[in-house]
């Protein structure tokens, strides 16, 4: 254990430093994840996204909500995607946002413990379509709402209107391919 806090000081050094470094977080926050240190993991994350400036700060969200997903804590990650639309409202957030809340992601990791280990693989939770079509429709409404002057391509734009007047596995089906 002792020369992992050796690399924990390397990270927390490197970072007192050059806090903008988006990719220095994730990988400090994925050696935390190794070490199954899931409490220290977030509060890396949670110090990441707190610098004022970051490098790539879209990567470090991403990291963040995709180690919550597989940690199978759909109320954390859609917390940490509540908190980027509110900062950032981009329509690519939106998208990941709703298509998060239609996929299946795997059971917390405290229901996997209980589990026989020889199990293959870890059981899901099935996503929402209701919820992934209210967070389509508070995207449509946000968006126009703001006038928005992003650059909404046209499959963008096809998936909205999909959404909004279609089944949702049909939409899955076509942003997928």
């Amino acid at each position: 254990m002792r020369e992992f806090d050796r690399v924990r000081t390397l990270y927390e050094k490197y970072l007192e430093w050059d806090p903008t470094n988006s990719a220095a977080w994730i990988k400090y926050a994925e050696l935390e994840t190794q070490l199954e240190d899931f409490s220290r993991t977030r509060g890396i994350f949670e110090l990441g996204i707190a610098q004022q400036q970051l490098s790539m700060p879209e990567l470090l969200w991403k990291a963040y909500i995709d180690f919550e997903v597989e940690e199978g804590e759909r109320e954390k990650a859609r917390s940490l995607y509540e908190r980027l639309v509110a900062a950032s409202g981009h329509v690519k957030v939106w998208i990941s946002y709703a298509l998060f809340e239609a996929e299946p992601i795997n059971i917390p990791r405290s229901q996997r413990e209980e589990l026989d280990e020889e199990e293959e693989e870890i059981p899901q939770v099935e996503g929402d379509a209701d919820n992934a079509r209210r967070v389509f429709e508070r995207a449509y409404k946000d968006l126009k709402s703001r006038g928005s002057k992003e650059d909404v391509s046209g499959k963008q734009h096809f998936l909205f209107h999909m959404i909004l007047t279609s089944s949702y596995n049909s939409v899955l089906h076509y942003w997928k391919y």
